[in-house]
């Protein structure tokens, strides 16, 4: 009988996407359309759902919303990209950023030309040096059983040959994980988050775009559940979320699909700090 009825919602779903599509596309803001179609969008919607059945449980207006959101920014929803995912609270669906969607929106910025993160783990030889000549060195050490996560480090590589890299200890992953305490990602996926938490911060010292700030800004409160009040049990009804992208108001954008967000001009990129220092990393 579930099987069933999964089969009867996502039929459902197929034929609401259809019947929706203009009001879909019409949601996506133009700056959006450039990385985006709507029907790549709606084809990465239904290829989530098919591989993680419990979206299907959530109200088809949060799970569309959800995706609208990632879409907004340009990202694949809950896609085979891994940048953006769509995750179920009950019958609510909402967006979580992943670490390859906040890379995607820095490489946009024209002066960056690649972001790399890894974990440290025990065993493995790991040194930082600051100062005038910074330097990082990771020599993971291979196992088939992983030691625990010691610290996570960001790498990014600038047009200009330049080179900046950010190190979270693991007292910070710590912190960020106890504030983190509603989210189950920090449980399923502790090394992707741990990871994600060092890009975020390699992110404030690169060149940036309006979009990217946003999406950080908004990463941190949906990671610490700053944007709802609480995670519903299932068939609790949902709270309205909020999210901001360039002064967009982006409230549940999908109600009956007839309010659609205006697009949103991309701003002056942001340089990075003139004492941003540059380094070599051997890894």
């Amino acid at each position: 009988m579930g099987q069933i009825a999964n089969r009867e919602k996502l039929g459902a779903l197929k034929d609401y996407l259809r019947a929706n599509s203009e009001k879909i596309a019409a949601a996506i803001p133009g700056i959006a359309a450039r990385y985006l179609t709507p029907e790549r969008a709606m084809r990465a919607i239904l290829l989530s759902v098919e591989r993680e059945p419990l979206l299907l449980a959530c109200t088809q207006s949060s799970l569309i919303a959800a995706a609208i959101q990632a879409v907004q920014y340009g990202l694949e929803p809950g896609g085979a990209l891994g940048e953006a995912a769509l995750i179920a609270y009950g019958d609510r669906c909402e967006m979580r950023f992943m670490a390859r969607g906040l890379i995607t929106l820095a490489m946009r910025h024209g002066s960056v030309r690649q972001v790399d993160a890894e974990v440290v783990r025990e065993g493995d030889h790991f040194e930082v040096e600051r100062g005038l000549t910074p330097m990082l060195v990771h020599r993971p050490v291979l196992t088939k059983t992983a030691g625990a996560i010691v610290a996570a480090y960001a790498i990014a590589r600038l047009e200009d040959g330049g080179q900046v890299f950010e190190v979270a200890p693991g007292y910070d992953l710590e912190k960020a994980r106890a504030l983190a305490a509603r989210s189950r990602a920090w449980a399923d996926w502790p090394g992707e988050m741990a990871k994600k938490f060092a890009i975020r911060r390699l992110l404030k010292r690169i060149p940036s775009t309006p979009e990217l700030a946003d999406a950080i800004e908004q990463d941190y409160a949906d990671e610490r559940g700053e944007t709802s009040e609480h995670e519903p049990s299932r068939g609790e009804p949902a709270a309205p979320r909020r999210r901001w992208l360039g002064h967009a108001r982006l409230a549940h954008p999908i109600a009956g699909l007839d309010e659609p967000a205006a697009p949103v001009e991309p701003a002056a990129p942001v340089e990075p700090a003139a004492n941003a220092q540059t380094a070599p990393v051997e890894k």
